[in-house]
């Protein structure tokens, strides 16, 4: 008997593909099922509560593992002062929100600084405005480089012309 080229392909894939089906059952048969779920901590079930944990200092509760500065009262006081003594203009600071974290280092300088955002009260403003002031955790000093401009009522960032 005489086989073309074709057939003898079609004649290896009908016994291959029966002999590999026969391989990955005897291969998945052989996985334990014996596995306990209820060792699981998938399955463990955990109560809302004991994932918060009540901060007396703030009043809140925070998740548990949420970073919190330590100092962050010294943090809010030290910018609500700068508020105060550097905008004649703000009657009060409402709620201060930290914003991001930068770092920067270089052969020739590094530093590091907390962003926070100031909601703040300006008289004669009815609606309340937002200002970004920078923490230094090395000297704990609190900076701006926002202005107030009148006619905009609106903070706008300075920016510096080298002439």
């Amino acid at each position: 008997m005489i086989c073309k080229k074709k057939d003898k392909h079609l004649s290896f894939n009908f016994f291959l593909l029966p002999l590999l089906l026969v391989c990955s059952f005897s291969l998945w048969g052989q996985v334990d099922s014996s596995y306990d779920l209820s060792k699981s901590k998938l399955t463990q079930s955990t109560s809302i509560s004991s994932k918060y944990r009540y901060d007396p200092d703030s009043g809140m509760y925070l998740y548990t593992s949420e970073i919190v500065p330590i100092n962050v009262k010294e943090i809010n006081k030290a910018i609500r002062a700068f508020v105060g003594s550097n905008f004649a203009n703000v009657e009060y600071t409402r709620n201060i929100i930290w914003d991001s974290y930068t770092s920067f280092i270089s052969p020739f300088d590094k530093f590091h600084h907390h962003n926070f955002i100031a909601q703040v009260k300006v008289k004669d403003v009815k609606r309340l405005k937002y200002l970004e002031v920078f923490y230094n955790p090395l000297n704990e000093k609190v900076s701006s480089d926002f202005v107030w401009i009148e006619t905009d009522e609106e903070f706008f960032r300075v920016k510096e012309s080298k002439e």
